[in-house]
């Protein structure tokens, strides 16, 4: 069972083609929770979509968050060119993992791994304080 996996990466990729009304209609096939507030937070730049977008983001902003909670709030961040935030959350998540690496190896993996991948994050990697965040000593 895929779950909402597909629809995420659809709709996800449709507002990065600023395909806004095709990607709300993938996000309310999805049940109330993260995944859907995560997609609808990405909805900023939406024509009269920007107060659900921030009330979605006031929610993320609010759930206890594991590695990929903590990747998809910095991509947010890191879309809405609300940098400081994404760097910030980044590093706090850095600073667990390092010190965690022994319980939660794969962690250090996931982490790095959506890092490298994610559109949203591209933004940062020009700031000195990526190699911070995307670097994980030995």
């Amino acid at each position: 069972d895929f779950g909402s996996k597909p629809v995420v990466d659809i709709a996800r990729i449709l507002i990065m083609l600023g395909r806004y009304d095709e990607a709300v209609q993938q996000i309310g096939s999805l049940q109330a929770g993260n995944e859907r507030d995560d997609l609808t937070a990405l909805l900023h730049r939406a024509p009269g979509r920007r107060q659900d977008a921030d009330a979605a983001l006031e929610r993320l902003v609010a759930t206890p968050k594991d590695v990929p909670a903590t990747i998809w709030l910095a991509d947010i961040y890191a879309d809405r060119g609300q940098h400081d935030a994404a760097f910030e959350l980044l590093a706090t998540e850095y600073r667990k993992i390092v010190r965690d690496r022994a319980t939660r190896p794969r962690a250090i993996w996931y982490f790095q791994d959506e890092l490298r991948l994610s559109p949203y994050l591209m933004a940062l990697h020009r700031d000195p304080r990526w190699a911070q965040v995307a670097t994980i000593p030995d």
